[in-house]
């Protein structure tokens, strides 16, 4: 397995996330009655852990493997929340959320255990993600608005609703494997533009904002796994099928 930029790039991201959720002390998608602050401090030393094994040949396969299981854990503990109040999208959505950091651990780990049927898996969970992306933001369609900058040409709705039409197309071309591989370079670039123009300026403005310092490392581990992605798809990166 070769290194590429969209594996470096997801460690180097799920260690710095590792730092953040140390330093805060929460993970803003965990959602647990009892034992909260001991499984925080395990999830952030194994990302850290992870993130500096998957720099290293070797380590790949069991280091993604683990984060895959940290992140479905996570995505889980909202599955009570989605049961009680279904009607609200957050719920379902804080679940896809974080199978999206799981899906570039998944494609990862495909990779370094050759297996092209799991890689599959990981495309299609992403697709899925992207879906839930779009239907999130059409539920919190204002408050995302007031995240794009004034600067930028027409309105912050006008560009909600672009992205949102890009995220259905994006799915739709990593499930049927038309064009894939454009659309997850284009889904890498949007999510890391999100983070650079909308979040970190709310960032710079609040440094003291758990919720937007979090978002934003979760933003750019978001990228990362859609830039594994396109990494995999690859003409000459695809793995065999036996």
């Amino acid at each position: 397995m070769k290194t590429s930029f969209g594996r470096t790039f997801y460690a180097l991201v799920t260690i710095a996330l590792g730092v953040f959720t140390f330093i805060w002390r929460d993970i803003i998608s965990l959602t647990l009655t009892h034992g909260h602050y001991p499984v925080v401090f395990l999830i952030a030393a194994l990302q850290i852990l992870c993130g500096l094994a998957i720099l290293f040949t070797r380590a790949v396969r069991h280091a993604s493997l683990t984060l895959v299981v940290i992140y479905i854990f996570i995505g889980l503990t909202a599955v009570p929340s989605m049961i009680h109040e279904p009607g609200v999208y957050a719920n379902w959505g804080q679940f896809f959320y974080e199978l999206a950091l799981a899906a570039g651990a998944i494609m990862l780990y495909a990779q370094a255990a050759n297996k092209p049927t799991v890689a599959r898996i990981g495309i299609i969970a992403f697709a899925l993600c992207n879906i839930s992306f779009a239907l999130e933001q059409y539920e919190f369609l204002h408050g995302t608005a007031e995240l794009v900058p004034h600067w930028i040409p027409l309105s912050g709705v006008f560009w909600v609703w672009a992205t949102n039409v890009f995220f259905v197309l994006a799915a739709v071309s990593l499930l049927t494997d038309i064009l894939a591989r454009l659309a997850a370079q284009l889904d890498t670039a949007m999510f890391i533009l999100f983070g650079l123009l909308s979040l970190l300026p709310v960032v710079i403005g609040n440094p003291h904002s758990f919720f937007r310092d979090t978002e934003l490392v979760e933003t750019f581990l978001t990228a990362a796994s859609t830039w594994v992605i396109a990494d995999y798809l690859r003409p000459h990166q695809r793995l065999n099928h036996p």
